[in-house]
């Protein structure tokens, strides 16, 4: 033991550390810690390693440590060792034992460790440990920040990752182990990791990190975060809110649920609820199914004799059974529906505005308008870089939800005369709601750039998959189902009059399930009814015919946008350019304007026939654009596989899903630093500007992040048996604000103008649980 660790471990190690291992541990357990079973004890090798450990130990560790160790511990060491090893020495560590010895793994671990961060144990150390460590080193700091960037550190790790491992393992490893294990790491974090650990915590984490929200990732404050104001705090906000049944009630995915709990609590509207349940339910299922379950809705909903029959549906029962016969994948239901929703806006949506569950929704109204700033998010690895900025993957403290930051340098967006696109892509974001467009969820100032907050879509664009993986395009199922989602989104666009007029791999992002969004609506403009635009936008080989000509031009140039697309995606380079050729910008004119683009046997027929009949020169014969519109385009055999009536719903599963592993970008050390613009003044007028872009939450976004993360179930409290909580209690006085440390010191009452900021205590989410008031949720 003595000659094997001294040749081992770094010189720099506490001397100690040898003397504990080789005392306190039985041997087979040093041997394993010492020399990770390698050459340096072949007693040991012929036993465990040739049987257990793979070849390429680094690597593989993440499959050594949950596959091959249990089989290893259970032949060469004691059973009760097990957990030791596991937890890296934690003989060392007598609190974890005497809490739980037998336990401490098998109970604490696996459902401590989050999935991000095995994922980035697994691969960021595989990589940068064993370049600077021996290997039984890089086995204790894996095995030692599984644990407490887990289990002892999980509070922490939701509050700041970024500056988690310097920070915090300072404060805590040196009291949870003993002097010279806590050295041990330090040595190794000070000495051998002195940058790597900060590019693997901003370059390889966050790409691991789900898009999507969830428990993991909130702030050990974040109830304190999102605690509801007392009601009597929203007065003015009952005041000037908008009372249309269908936006609070329908649009709104708050309003909605909230609606949907008051109509519930009602007898007389429970059927009602539960036929439109029903009706969503009929929305998703297959093109197979639908007819049977329709039937069962006419019996329970619509026949008189049924129990759960609602007032409007008798009449309804034949015009539905027959276009169920008819067409069972059509809006069979559609005047049903709307005859339920225009009763529901009538006197149930006047009782509603009287109840607690409309004061609730005002609280989180109150909630969804505070301002925000910088200090709302975590900021991660960069991402990319734009003409006007830089775009970081970020974090909600109070939700956990991940993002993507699209930063504005406003010097550089003041001397490019950029302020009427960044405003107007951002504008119009806000008023979309498509799965197949980036979401904006905030926009706000800092002191140097001006912020939106969109979608996280972590799969990389689709001029990476073309081009960078494998062999260039793509399968005919990838295209064919990108195609799709594409076209789905373009529709979604053109129906709220939005003109893209930027269609291009670049702007087509994956998120984590494979799913596809089209981004950076710069160049989008939106169109009065029937009226054209001419400009020369977009990117010089994607620009239809038109454009170039500088004709004036409608939805025309974007399905000749999908055409290109569909082309790269299948030939793996654009219509009119070879790859690797670099064709001067008048030629790359002639070109689209004059010469027919050629196929090869990659294409099918009916790829084919879809991109001839997108890339034809004429916009007034080009499909997309004659008398159908879009719905020529979704009917093309092309789609044949495709039922959009499903994929809409989101119902359609993707044949490709991103490996959450990879990073399917550029590395960020490729990412030119964004340099800094000299010269460039900021004024009053750029303040007003500035203001026009500030707005906040955008509340859709918003709300939908409150229910995907699960705040809302948690945080939707109402009293026992239906009754008031205190904080919707107008009867009840809030409380006084919570006293700073500073107020204290200074005897300051918050009767003090000077401290005075109007804000409330608010009862605590915890309160009502103690005192035995429930959970209302759907």
């Amino acid at each position: 033991m003595p000659v094997c660790v001294s040749d081992c471990l770094p010189a720099r190690l506490p001397a100690c550390l040898p003397a504990c291992l080789s005392v306190c541990l039985p041997a087979c357990l040093s041997i394993c810690l010492c020399d990770c079973l390698s050459a340096c004890l072949p007693a040991c090798l012929s036993i465990c390693v040739t049987a257990c450990l793979p070849a390429c130990l680094p690597v593989c560790l993440s499959v050594y440590l949950s596959v091959c160790l249990p089989a290893c511990l259970s032949i060469c060491l004691p059973a009760g060792l097990s957990v030791c090893l596991f937890v890296c020495l934690s003989l060392f560590l007598s609190a974890c034992l005497s809490v739980c010895p037998c336990a401490c793994l098998s109970a604490c671990l696996p459902a401590c460790l989050p999935v991000c961060l095995s994922v980035y144990l697994s691969v960021c150390l595989s990589i940068c440990l064993p370049a600077g460590l021996p290997v039984c080193l890089s086995v204790c700091l894996f095995v030692c920040l599984s644990l407490f960037l887990s289990a002892c550190l999980s509070v922490c790790l939701c509050a700041c990752l970024s500056v988690c491992l310097p920070v915090c393992l300072s404060a805590f490893l040196s009291f949870c182990l003993p002097v010279c294990l806590s050295a041990c790491l330090f040595v190794c974090l000070s000495v051998f990791l002195p940058a790597c650990l900060f590019v693997c915590l901003s370059v390889f984490l966050p790409v691991c990190l789900p898009a999507g929200g969830g428990s993991k990732g909130r702030s050990w404050k974040w109830k304190e975060m999102l605690r509801f104001p007392h009601i009597s705090q929203c007065t003015d906000l009952a005041m000037n809110i908008e009372r249309d049944y269908y936006s609070l009630c329908m649009k709104q995915p708050i309003g909605k649920k909230l609606f949907q709990l008051f109509c519930r609590s009602r007898p007389d509207l429970q059927n009602y609820m539960s036929f439109l349940d029903a009706l969503d339910t009929f929305e998703e299922k297959s093109d197979i199914e639908r007819r049977e379950f329709g039937i069962s809705i006419i019996q329970r909903f619509l026949m008189s004799q049924s129990g759960q029959c609602v007032p409007t549906g008798p009449r309804h029962e034949q015009s539905c059974s027959q276009s169920l016969e008819l067409d069972p994948c059509g809006d069979v239901f559609r005047d049903c529906r709307e005859e339920l929703h225009q009763h529901l806006s009538g006197e149930p949506f006047v009782q509603y505005q009287e109840s607690m569950f409309f004061d609730r929704f005002l609280q989180w109204k109150t909630l969804e308008r505070k301002p925000i700033s910088k200090q709302r998010f975590r900021q991660y690895r960069l991402l990319g870089k734009g003409g006007f900025g830089e775009v970081w993957a970020c974090q909600v403290r109070a939700t956990g939800m991940m993002y993507a930051c699209k930063k504005l340098e406003k010097t550089h967006v003041k001397k490019r005369q950029g302020e009427a696109m960044a405003l107007n892509e951002k504008q119009l974001l806000e008023g979309l709601d498509s799965r197949f467009v980036v979401s904006l969820a905030y926009a706000y100032e800092t002191k140097h750039a001006l912020c939106m907050v969109l979608t996280m879509m972590s799969g990389g664009d689709l001029r990476f998959h073309i081009s960078n993986i494998g062999a260039p395009g793509l399968e005919r199922d990838r295209v064919c189902f990108y195609a799709a989602e594409v076209c789905c989104g373009l529709i979604h666009l053109h129906q709220t009059s939005i003109l893209y007029r930027d269609l291009k791999p670049e702007n087509i992002l994956l998120d984590d399930n494979g799913h596809i969004r089209i981004s950076d609506l710069g160049l989008a403009v939106r169109l009065s009814e029937g009226s054209l635009v001419r400009g020369r936008v977009g990117t010089l080989g994607y620009m239809a015919p038109e454009v170039i000509g500088h004709e004036h031009y409608g939805m025309s140039a974007d399905w000749w946008g999908l055409g290109c697309l569909i082309y790269e995606m299948t030939a793996g380079q654009p219509p009119f350019r070879a790859r690797g050729d670099h064709p001067s910008a008048s030629e790359m004119e002639r070109k689209i304007q004059t010469q027919r683009e050629e196929y090869s046997d990659k294409f099918s027929k009916e790829a084919k026939d879809l991109c001839t009949s997108l890339l034809t020169k004429d916009p007034k014969q080009r499909l997309g654009c004659r008398g159908s519109q879009w719905g020529e385009v979704q009917s093309h055999p092309f789609f044949q596989k495709i039922n959009f009536r499903m994929l809409e719903a989101g119902l359609v599963n993707p044949p490709f899903k991103p490996d959450p592993r990879h990073v399917y970008c550029s590395d960020v050390q490729d990412i030119e630093e964004f340099s800094s613009v000299k010269g460039v003044t900021l004024n009053q007028t750029d303040n007003s500007f500035y203001s026009k872009f500030n707005t906040g939450s955008v509340p859709i976004t918003w709300q939908n992040e409150m229910i995907e993360t699960g705040c809302f179930r948690e945080l939707n409290i109402f009293g026992p048996a239906g009754t008031r909580s205190p904080d919707l209690d107008w009867s009840q006085n809030p409380g006084s604000p919570k006293r700073s440390l500073m107020d204290r010191i200074f005897h300051r009452h918050t009767s003090d103008p000077a401290t005075e900021d109007g804000k409330q205590k608010l009862l605590p989410s915890e309160t009502y649980m103690k005192s035995g008031l429930l959970r209302t949720t759907l």
